[in-house]
């Protein structure tokens, strides 16, 4: 219906809500990482036909998307402004820009 028009946009969260839970937030590297390592298996789950995948925060056991995208979904991370800093980390999670 409207080709092209698809991308997923990602981010770290936000502490507001869940903080005042009292759940444990973590901190802004632990976040980083979970960011990073969330993004790879996405990308592997788009794009493998089963993936096994144990990393340090998400594990996936013969996991397997049956309706994957043609192509890859474009995918831009979550910032609070668009300076170099934001950009770094968008080329450093091999996403395709900043929101």
């Amino acid at each position: 219906m409207f080709p092209n028009r698809v991308f997923l946009g990602i981010g770290r969260g936000e502490s507001l809500n869940e903080v005042t839970s009292d759940h444990y937030w973590p901190s802004n590297i632990e976040n980083f990482q979970r960011l990073k390592e969330a993004i790879h298996l996405i990308k592997r789950l788009w794009t493998e036909n089963w993936v096994d995948f144990k990393g340090r925060y998400y594990w996936v056991k013969d996991s397997k998307l049956y309706t994957k995208p043609p192509k890859p979904i474009p995918l831009y991370i979550s910032a609070e402004s668009n300076s170099s800093i934001s950009s770094n980390f968008a080329t450093i999670l091999c996403s395709e820009g900043v929101m």
